[in-house]
């Protein structure tokens, strides 16, 4: 059944003499209400289209700008990454000239090395010469030093050789009893120069004979006298007289009055002496060498020490200080 809502008195006239506006609403108030719901809800839904298309509009606008945005941010990270490329482009190039002044570092430091190492070697072996040419050269030394120790000694020798040999020597030659009892005592010592020069400042500095319980070795004390005898030429003889006699009492008559017992050998008769001398080239040391101004002088001496032997009613010499230097 169809549903008819227009007014049986409206006349086509009329309504063309009603102004649009008022045609529509008109035919709003003769719509029926389901369709006015309808036309409500389309409103809506077409208000809320409007509103939600300007709504999606001005979002657009904004993703616009965001996206534009985000080119530009793009844009930025790219240069970023172009400038982070350049830079890390340049710190590869970097390290890699560093690596490569790192490896030429190290052949320097290599070759400085080696270098080093042969003059050390070098230095080395310098040394061991040195070492080697200084123990040739102590070597040399000790040998010439040796060589020459061994020449002085053999020139001393031979200088005290010849010196030895061209000297005075005097020694007791002989000692003859001219007198000798009870009496009284009376001998000769005769002195011979048996070297080659003349003895000369020959000095007696001291001469005994005596008379000793006991029988002995050598003359300890002589007593001390100081005579100048002169001087001996080679080979010739010197003469000194000991005497205890009566009229010359030299030792008291000890010696004369001591006869019995000297005869029967409870006591025993010495003489002792000594002599100083010189040579004719002055004072002779005991290296055989003459004294220089510095030394100290020291003449040449001959001690002697004589025994009276009643078996041959001579002199013999003493077991000790008999002696020439």
């Amino acid at each position: 059944m169809e549903n008819n809502n227009t007014d049986p008195k409206d006349t086509g006239q009329d309504r063309r003499h009603v102004g649009r506006w008022e045609r529509y609403k008109q035919s709003w108030r003769k719509t029926a209400g389901w369709n006015k719901i309808m036309v409500g809800f389309t409103a809506v839904i077409a208000i809320s289209t409007t509103s939600y298309a300007c709504y999606e509009r001005k979002q657009l606008g904004v993703m616009a700008g965001q996206l534009k945005q985000m080119e530009g941010t793009s844009t930025q990270t790219d240069q970023m990454i172009w400038l982070i490329r350049q830079q890390l482009a340049q710190l590869t190039k970097q390290a890699t000239d560093t690596h490569e002044l790192a490896a030429q570092a190290k052949d320097q430091t290599e070759s400085t090395k080696d270098i080093a190492d042969r003059a050390l070697t070098q230095a080395t072996a310098t040394n061991e010469l040195a070492r080697q040419a200084k123990r040739s050269a102590d070597s040399s030394e000790r040998a010439i030093n040796e060589a020459s120790r061994h020449a002085q000694e053999a020139l001393d020798e031979s200088i005290k050789a010849y010196v030895l040999d061209q000297r005075p020597w005097i020694g007791v030659y002989e000692a003859p009893i001219i007198h000798w009892d009870k009496d009284g005592f009376r001998m000769q010592v005769v002195f011979e120069n048996s070297g080659k020069t003349p003895a000369i400042k020959i000095i007696n500095l001291g001469n005994t004979a005596f008379v000793s319980p006991v029988e002995i070795d050598g003359c300890d004390n002589v007593p001390p006298q100081h005579k100048g005898l002169g001087a001996l030429a080679p080979h010739a003889v010197l003469k000194l007289i000991e005497q205890d006699t009566p009229q010359h009492p030299d030792y008291g008559g000890s010696i004369y009055k001591s006869y019995d017992e000297i005869m029967n050998g409870t006591k025993y008769l010495y003489v002792c002496g000594i002599l100083f001398y010189s040579d004719t080239r002055g004072l002779i040391g005991s290296n055989g060498k003459p004294y220089t101004l510095t030394d100290k002088p020291k003449f040449l001496t001959t001690t002697f020490c004589l025994e009276y032997d009643r078996s041959v009613n001579a002199f013999g010499r003493c077991a000790q200080y008999n002696d020439m230097q």
